[in-house]
């Protein structure tokens, strides 16, 4: 039975090595959580790398070239709105949860 992919559920690649801590889903990705990342910034790794998931989401790629290629890509996938502009939020029941990205204020930016 695949399981439905929750919050602090580890990722690893197809060699078992961690990748990373599952935050949250956004739109077709998984949001990887901060601890797990380069320079403060979210990993964000697409859907379609899941090979399958059962206590844990296994990747189709190795440790090694998930990373790289989550690194090379860093900022592709940005932190996206899903349909009708939600994001997903899969809580501890494994329930998705769809919501309002949070608005960011411009001024806050420049500040």
């Amino acid at each position: 039975m695949t399981e439905p992919v929750r919050e602090h559920m580890e990722v690893v690649g197809a060699d078992g090595i961690h990748v990373g801590i599952v935050e949250r889903l956004e739109s077709d990705h998984i949001k990887l959580k901060k601890a797990d990342a380069v320079q403060g910034s979210h990993r964000m790794v697409p859907a379609d790398w899941v090979e399958r998931i059962d206590d844990k989401v296994h990747l189709d790629r190795s440790s090694k070239k998930a990373l790289r290629d989550l690194d090379t890509h860093l900022g592709d996938a940005g932190s996206e709105a899903g349909p009708m502009g939600k994001i997903g939020i899969v809580g501890a029941a494994g329930t998705v949860v769809m919501t309002d990205p949070p608005q960011r204020d411009l001024k806050e930016k420049t500040r």
